[in-house]
């Protein structure tokens, strides 16, 4: 929080695991491949130009939180894609910072799965921004 009061140029702050040599640390070698691959489909697909959409560490300025959150319409795995495509698309400076998960257990995600649950997401999330 401090950074953004530091940093009135930027909107929003995301914690990237690409942007640390040792972010995905721990992660087997199947996630962090399945990682790379939506990462860059994510980027392909929905035009975004953050590095790491799904670290799950986002810090928002009160008043852009309220104005992205309040039309979210997708719940699960994708919300913040949704919220990171409308940010982008109403032109908010994102910022990334290097993180490191500390991964404490197995994770749940099925890299099958789940890859193409999120796949169904982005898609769905392409369409509400054609509308």
């Amino acid at each position: 929080v401090a950074f953004l009061e530091e940093h009135p140029e930027y909107n929003l702050l995301i914690g990237s695991r690409t942007k640390s040599k040792d972010g995905f640390e721990g992660y087997p070698l199947i996630r962090k491949l399945a990682s790379k691959v939506y990462f860059t489909m994510i980027s392909v697909i929905a035009g975004l130009k953050v590095s790491d959409s799904q670290s799950g560490f986002k810090v928002y300025r009160r008043d852009e939180g309220k104005k992205l959150f309040a039309p979210l319409e997708t719940c699960g795995f994708a919300f913040d894609l949704e919220i990171l495509m409308r940010a982008t698309r109403e032109g908010k400076k994102i910022c990334e910072m290097p993180v490191k998960i500390i991964r404490h257990s197995e994770s749940k995600i099925s890299v099958v799965r789940d890859s193409v649950r999120m796949l169904k997401d982005v898609m769905r999330i392409k369409k509400i921004f054609r509308k």
